[in-house]
């Protein structure tokens, strides 16, 4: 299976390095930082997710977003991951929470990884492999991209989330 040492986000990780928030901002940046080169493993559908939000936003926006992502997407070692049959079938049952995100922890239990997020129900189940960026992180002070990749991370930062 996958690398257990990576840890798995979801789109909110992505979305909460544009956050207005800026706790959430740094965390979420300096959590993607902080994995770069080991890598971090997420759902194909989650890197749709990320992008449905964005496309949502005026052309303006997107031109400024998408340029730092691109060469993220490309630079970091980042294994997108399917569902599997297994993860699918063992997905836990929580009326709570949605379809997509018992799929999520299932893939995340599956491949004995934290999930990293932001998600307030599924940061509110209580499980051990579930974490914020935001609680985890050991500290604030923002961390920097190598000169190319922060200089477009800072251009992108003209668009901003309220909500992930």
């Amino acid at each position: 299976m996958l690398n257990t040492m990576k840890p798995f986000i979801d789109h909110t990780i992505f979305l909460g390095m544009h956050s207005a928030d800026e706790k959430t901002r740094i965390a979420c940046k300096n959590l993607i930082i902080n994995n770069f080169t080991e890598g971090v493993c997420m759902t194909l559908e989650e890197v749709g997710k990320c992008d449905d939000v964005v496309w949502q936003r005026e052309r303006a926006e997107q031109d400024h977003y998408y340029p730092f992502m691109d060469v993220l997407h490309t630079d970091m070692k980042i294994q997108r991951v399917p569902y599997t049959a297994t993860v699918m079938n063992n997905a836990i049952t929580n009326d709570l929470l949605s379809p997509q995100q018992r799929l999520l922890l299932a893939m995340a239990k599956e491949c004995k990884c934290v999930l990293f997020t932001l998600d307030a129900q599924l940061l509110h189940i209580g499980s051990p492999f579930v974490l914020s960026p935001i609680e985890s992180a050991s500290e604030y002070v923002e961390k920097k991209f190598s000169n190319t990749l922060e200089q477009l991370y800072e251009n992108s930062l003209l668009v901003r989330f309220f909500a992930t």
